[in-house]
């Protein structure tokens, strides 16, 4: 029963994942066609600040707390995809923090839509992606 409650607490903070990243897809696709550099940088810098605050911590809990207690009950494949996203999310997620910080130094000489923003459109895709992957695996045990 407790691994059960503990599942539904990760099915739900995927939740409020889904519904965070939604209304950052929005804000940036807001400026797919019209370039506005300080609501870019705003947008971002929140973005960013999302991600290192809430999701990598949401990572290092799964980590540490759930996958260990499943690994025996998702097949050897499945459990090393499931922190295989978690890396190369966090590979993405370096990059375009490297990305952000040329933007920041030389907005006016910067592409700013192959370097941040269809970046980030990428970065939402591949979390809610692993997400979606991690709500199929886990509602194993509900």
């Amino acid at each position: 029963m407790s691994q059960i409650k503990n599942i539904s607490f990760y099915l739900e903070e995927h939740k409020e994942i889904y519904e965070k990243l939604d209304l950052f897809l929005k804000q940036f696709s807001s400026l797919k066609n019209q370039r506005d550099d300080k609501f870019l940088l705003q947008v971002s810098q929140e973005f960013y600040s999302y991600i290192q605050e809430l999701l990598l911590s949401h990572f290092d809990k799964e980590e540490t707390n759930l996958f260990p207690n499943i690994k025996e009950q998702l097949a050897i494949e499945i459990y090393n995809r499931l922190l295989d996203d978690h890396e190369e999310i966090r590979q993405k997620f370096i990059r375009l923090k490297n990305e952000f910080a040329d933007f920041e130094k030389s907005p006016e000489a910067f592409d700013y839509k192959t370097k941040i923003l269809f970046p980030s459109y990428n970065l939402i895709a591949t979390i809610n992606h692993h997400a979606q992957r991690e709500d199929k695996y886990l509602a194993f045990d509900e």
